[in-house]
Formats: C-alpha cells, sequence, structure tokens
C-alpha cells in the first residue's frame, strides 16, 4: 500500500511541476521585451558587422541615393538599413570608432555586412586587411529619408 501512496505522491508532485514549468514560462514571455529579427527590421542596438571597403572603383559613381561616391569621404553601404541611418562603428582590434551614415547599398560579397568608403577603412585601421570585423551600434529612428 505505501508503495502506491508513493507512487500517487510523485505524479501528483510531476504534475505541479509541470504547472509551474508552464506559469514560469509563461510569466517569462509576457515580461520579456522580444525583438523582431526580420531583415528589413530595425537591427539591435548592439551587432556585429563584417566590413569591407571600397574605394577608386566606384569613386565619382551614383550611390543607390544618388548622391556622388567620394572615397575619401565618410561614407557607408548596407542592404537593408533605410538610407540616412547613422550608425556607430567601433574596431574591437583597437579601439578606434567613427559614425557613418548609410548612403548606398552593398556589399553584394556573401558573408559581409557593411561596405565603408576608404576613409572609414582608414580611420578604422583596417585598410591593409581589407575585411574586419566590427562593432555596429544602429542609432535609433536616425533615418529622416524614405527610400
Amino acid at each position: 500500500m505505501k508503495y502506491d501512496e508513493g507512487s500517487e505522491v510523485l505524479a501528483k508532485l510531476g504534475k505541479l511541476v509541470l504547472f509551474l514549468l508552464a506559469v514560469s514560462m509563461v510569466l517569462a514571455a509576457m515580461f520579456t521585451d522580444v525583438k523582431t529579427t526580420s531583415p528589413k527590421a530595425r537591427i539591435s542596438e548592439f551587432s556585429v558587422f563584417r566590413a569591407s571597403w571600397y574605394g577608386s572603383r566606384f569613386h565619382g559613381r551614383k550611390t543607390a541615393n544618388g548622391e556622388t561616391f567620394n572615397m575619401y569621404a565618410i561614407s557607408a553601404a548596407h542592404k537593408d538599413l533605410p538610407f540616412g541611418t547613422k550608425v556607430l562603428l567601433i574596431n574591437p582590434e583597437n579601439g578606434e570608432q567613427i559614425r557613418v551614415v548609410i548612403n548606398d547599398r552593398g556589399p553584394y560579397v556573401y558573408g559581409r555586412d557593411i561596405d565603408v568608403s576608404l576613409a572609414v577603412a582608414e580611420a578604422l585601421g583596417f585598410k591593409r586587411d581589407g575585411v574586419t570585423d566590427l562593432i555596429a551600434i544602429v542609432q535609433p529612428d536616425s533615418s529622416n529619408r524614405s527610400e
């Protein structure tokens, strides 16, 4: 008899544990700030971008937003961020940082997230390497232009 009573208590205890687990999951979902991960959505405040730079081949040509590309000026291209979005880029290897404004589309090389002008690559210290990982902090609601 005692064995049966013990089994019954364990079964009830198991149900109670499952109930409490379900309640805690519901409460966590209710009080957690969930951000969307859609490509068109605003990128989270802190991201790591695989970056490369572009220069002489595009110097003097029109960017996607109609400006003339100047490789010696501060310029950046991203596939999804709206034109006019301000992004703080930080090179974690040397601590250098610069604020850019998205004014072009790209990069169109697999695995890369942002293209910057020669001037930005020099300021961040990755001109020689050509490609690096940068910490990117997208300024919330910084885009003031429509596409």
